[in-house]
């Protein structure tokens, strides 16, 4: 179930907000689920106070540009279409990595990219870095179930054994 005001989709632009939102609203209605849910701006979601108790007549989406969403946080955020074509200008690609990187920042617990593939995009730049590409299989075969707590044990246990003493 969706609470209010616990969900935000990030979006780059107005220009790519109005038909994304339009789009996303034929969709809800068409899900029997969903079609309860209201798509809210940040602005409107911010000026809303819920003092009901939380139920499906009052739930609702944030959805909004990057810019209107600044010193704005929810529990789970999806950030959509917020890679562009990196040019030669470093103007842009610092404003396209600010704008991926407070998209991610607004997220209090989940964060979701959803994004095209773009031939010169800032995440093909990033999958770019090192000297191949990640082989997901090989680091399979790596994965150890319980590395967190096998370590979290172990440091414990070195902790107990270890003294320090003042100087």
């Amino acid at each position: 179930a969706v609470s209010s005001n616990r969900l935000a989709v990030i979006v780059p632009s107005n220009e790519f907000r109005v038909p994304f939102r339009n789009s996303l609203k034929r969709e809800l209605a068409k899900n029997a689920e969903l079609k309860h849910l209201s798509i809210m701006s940040a602005l409107d979601a911010t000026k809303t106070i819920h003092f009901a108790k939380r139920n499906k007549e009052n739930a609702f989406i944030v959805v909004d540009t990057i810019d209107e969403m600044n010193g704005l946080e929810r529990l789970v955020v999806f950030g959509v279409g917020l890679d562009e074509k990196i040019t030669g200008d470093p103007a842009l690609a610092n404003t396209i990595r600010s704008r991926i990187y407070r998209a991610i920042t607004r997220a209090h617990l989940v964060f979701y990219l959803i994004n095209k593939r773009l031939a010169g995009g800032w995440f093909e730049y990033i999958d770019g870095f090192g000297s191949s590409k990640f082989d997901f299989e090989a680091e399979k075969d790596k994965y150890v179930p319980d590395a967190a707590r096998n370590t979290i044990d172990s440091i414990r246990v070195a902790g107990k054994s270890v003294h320090f003493e003042a100087e």
